[in-house]
């Protein structure tokens, strides 16, 4: 898995770089918290985002919720690089009726294990480079076509898509 420092502070503090992280490893702030799979989300205004995962499920379903000091937040987003270079994953859901509506630049960079992930029509959005480097991939997409609001460079393996994808 591609190092990160997750902080809870919105800005990295002084003298950071030079002493804690002189290797520049990447830095994610304003971090909420983790859930009980994995998950590192923030909070931004009342819903949450995927920003990172440390869990260790090979077949991960991405809830709809995220529990956070005794209440409930939408996930609405999975943020750049968020499973970047996870390479036990080998399959990704998401869970019934989903909320998210974006994947962002990168979000499943160089996951060299990963065969499947099935796409909800929610997600509308698309970032650059989602997949890159997953080389097993094959992308099951519950829309019949490729919406206008993704990337075209999506996909820049060129992966196997199978369009109006239903899993039941």
């Amino acid at each position: 898995m591609g190092t990160k420092i997750y902080l809870e502070s919105s800005e990295i503090p002084e003298g950071f770089a030079s002493v804690w992280n002189p290797s520049n490893v990447s830095v994610i702030t304003s971090v909420s918290g983790f859930d009980d799979i994995g998950l590192i989300y923030k909070l931004v205004n009342d819903k949450a985002t995927i920003v990172g995962y440390c869990g260790e499920d090979v077949d991960l379903e991405i809830p709809n919720r995220i529990s956070h000091l005794n209440q409930e937040y939408d996930v609405y987003l999975i943020d750049t690089g968020a499973f970047f270079g996870c390479t036990s994953l080998t399959s990704v859901t998401f869970e019934d009726n989903c909320q998210i509506v974006l994947i962002s630049d990168g979000a499943f960079v160089y996951c060299s294990s990963l065969t499947s992930i099935t796409i909800p029509s929610s997600i509308t959005s698309m970032g650059n480079d989602v997949f890159f480097g997953c080389t097993s991939l094959t992308i099951y997409c519950e829309a019949s076509s490729q919406p206008s609001g993704w990337d075209s460079n999506w996909n820049p393996s060129n992966r196997q898509v199978i369009w109006d994808y239903n899993a039941e």
